[in-house]
């Protein structure tokens, strides 16, 4: 079996979080959003996530494209019974309306607790 001296190498969720690999969400916009769980977002999502100066100029915020992923997680997740599931938020752009599609993983964190990944299709 593994034993501790064949580890190689390991990248921890923490380190991840240090490095901004992944961002840690505000536990309180995620109570408002009625998510229980300990939460971060890939640094793509974010991103992607990210108005530009023009689309702010028409109301668009990083702030309210988050709001409408955790919504829509949160009605998908209480149909699902799955540890990783895959959704799409409609994004306003300079030029229309796209589809962000988004992977969200629940699994430990580095202490075994259960935390969700909210993320980029690819970077699971």
């Amino acid at each position: 079996m593994f034993e501790s001296s064949d580890l190689i190498c390991s990248y921890l969720r923490v380190d991840a979080i240090a490095d901004g690999q992944l961002i840690e969400l505000p536990p309180g916009l995620l109570k408002e959003a009625g998510i229980l769980l300990p939460s971060v977002i890939s640094v793509d999502l974010w991103a992607a996530l990210e108005p530009s100066e023009a689309e702010q100029q028409v109301d668009q915020s990083y702030e309210g494209r988050l709001w409408d992923v955790l919504m829509v997680f949160r009605s998908l997740a209480k149909q699902n019974t799955e540890s990783r599931m895959k959704f799409s938020v409609s994004v306003f752009t300079v030029i229309g309306s796209v589809e962000q599609d988004v992977v969200v993983t629940c699994g430990p964190d580095d202490d075994g607790r259960p935390c969700l990944t909210f993320m980029t299709p690819g970077c699971e």
